[in-house]
C-alpha cells in the first residue's frame, strides 16, 4: 500500500491485493475520521463541480448535520445520480421517499421503484421532494482506493458521526 499525503486530501492508493492488518485499517480510519471533521463542507452545487472521479467515501450533511455516508468508486458520478431522479442511481432519494410515503421496499414489479415513479404519483411526488432536498445538503468527502479501508472507513464513519440513514442490514 502506498500513502500518497502530496495531494491536497489524503489519499490510500494500492497497487498490491487488497489485504491490510486490521490494525493499519484502523489507524487509517481514525485518521481519515479527523481529515473529514477537519474540512470544509461544500455545497451540493460545489460538490458536483469540483468532486474528483475517483474512489472514495463521502458524507452528506442536512443543516450541518450528517445523515448519510456512502462510498463510490468514482465520487463525481456517485453524487450526480443522488439527483439524477433515476430509479437505480437515486437510492438515497428513495430512501427518504419511502420514509415519508411509508411505502417498503418491494422485490417485485409491483412496488418496484421504477413502478413507484411511474405508477404512485404520492410516491413520485415525495421522491421529486427529496431529490431538492439533497440538492440542498453540503458534502465533504475523502478519497480512497483500496476497497477494504473504504468499506471499513463508511461504516466506521456512520457510527462515529450516528447517521440516520445509514444501515448496516440485508433483508
Amino acid at each position: 500500500m502506498k500513502v500518497d499525503k502530496s495531494k491536497k486530501d489524503f489519499v490510500v492508493e494500492s497497487d498490491e491485493p487488497q489485504v491490510i492488518e486490521f490494525e493499519t485499517l484502523l489507524a487509517d480510519v481514525q485518521r481519515l475520521l479527523k481529515l473529514i471533521k477537519a474540512q470544509k463542507k461544500l455545497s451540493f452545487k460545489e460538490a458536483l463541480n469540483s468532486m474528483p472521479k475517483v474512489a472514495g467515501i463521502y458524507v452528506l450533511y442536512e443543516n450541518d448535520k450528517p445523515v448519510y455516508v456512502g462510498r463510490t468508486r468514482n465520487l463525481r458520478s456517485r453524487l450526480r445520480g443522488h439527483v439524477s431522479g433515476t430509479a437505480s442511481a437515486s437510492t438515497y432519494a428513495f430512501l427518504l421517499a419511502r420514509e415519508k410515503t411509508g411505502k417498503k421496499a418491494s422485490y417485485t414489479n409491483k412496488g418496484s421503484r421504477s413502478d413507484l415513479l411511474k405508477n404512485d404519483k404520492k410516491f413520485k411526488e415525495a421522491f421529486d421532494i427529496s431529490i431538492e432536498k439533497i440538492r440542498k445538503m453540503s458534502v465533504n468527502y475523502v478519497e480512497v482506493a483500496n476497497d477494504s479501508l473504504q468499506y471499513f472507513l463508511e461504516f466506521y464513519v456512520a457510527v462515529k458521526f450516528k447517521t440516520k440513514y445509514n444501515k448496516f442490514r440485508t433483508t
